[in-house]
């Protein structure tokens, strides 16, 4: 089992462009107002009652395998909260947290099938980070902007999609740093990274990260007046299809590399 991170706050890894990136959506008078709204209780309660109605409560007697992955990445993110586990039928890579007062986790029942114990107890990280983090009221705007944004007129757009669009992209740069200190598998984490970028599931443990490193960053200086485009924003970070997990993949690689995720881990056990 991983190593127990005493007294860790998710302020310590915040990745800094998650912080520059939340400070312009703040800035944001719609996205405030937005926001003001889904603090209220109800926006929470319809999401929970939806799960509900569609999927299964896991727990340690239906779920054991699921169970204590979840168990082991709250120990470990030393987070002591209730938080009940949702299992619904449909395809996805992530799993979702929810709440301010209340938790719970909403997991696509594919997940279980293409991950290992190891990679769901990153995730679990994932979403422990986000709760831990006060992140949920935020990451459920982004959520619901991303089911409207084709409605959206282009100056809206502008406004408030591509700097929505933009924390989202770096605010999982955070929820990754945590999901590696719930897990503290590195390999098993960037061949998650890998996967959902498209390796296949059979080259997953052939490919060299130095190898991914170098064609990242290669392909992203050859392509940087694409990467900055509204049409991008829209079209590939409020898309399910596409993970950013390029990015990830190298932001994940560096801080590791950094030696601050060992120091995190060496200051917290």
């Amino acid at each position: 089992m991983a190593d127990v991170l005493y007294g860790l706050d998710v302020a310590e890894f915040r990745h800094p462009a998650d912080i520059a990136a939340l400070k312009i959506v703040e800035k944001t008078i719609l996205t405030k107002r937005i926001a003001e709204l889904l603090q209220k209780k109800d926006a929470y309660l319809n999401q929970e009652i939806e799960l509900m109605g569609t999927g299964v409560r896991l727990t340690s007697s239906n779920a054991p395998e699921v169970y204590t992955a979840f168990e082991q990445a709250k120990e470990v993110l030393d987070f002591d909260a209730s938080v009940d586990l949702y299992c619904y039928r449909a395809y996805g890579y992530a799993f979702h947290a929810y709440g301010t007062d209340r938790y719970f986790i909403g997991i696509p029942d594919s997940t279980i099938c293409m991950f290992t114990p190891i990679q769901w107890q990153f995730l679990f990280g994932q979403c422990i980070t986000a709760l831990k983090g006060k992140m949920t009221e935020m990451l459920s705007l982004a959520n619901a902007i991303e089911s409207a944004t084709h409605l959206l007129p282009l100056d809206t757009g502008k406004v408030l999609v591509a700097p929505l669009g933009q924390w989202k992209r770096k605010a999982q740069l955070t929820l990754d740093r945590g999901g590696l200190l719930a897990c503290q598998d590195y390999d098993e984490v960037m061949r998650y990274l890998n996967w959902v970028s498209g390796v296949p599931s059979r080259d997953l443990y052939s490919i060299d990260v130095y190898d991914r490193v170098e064609e990242i960053v290669k392909s992203t200086k050859e392509n940087k007046g694409v990467a900055d485009t509204i049409g991008h924003v829209k079209n590939t970070i409020f898309s399910t299809r596409n993970m950013y997990s390029r990015e990830r993949f190298l932001e994940l690689y560096n801080w590791y590399e950094s030696g601050t995720y060992a120091k995190i881990v060496r200051e917290h056990t």
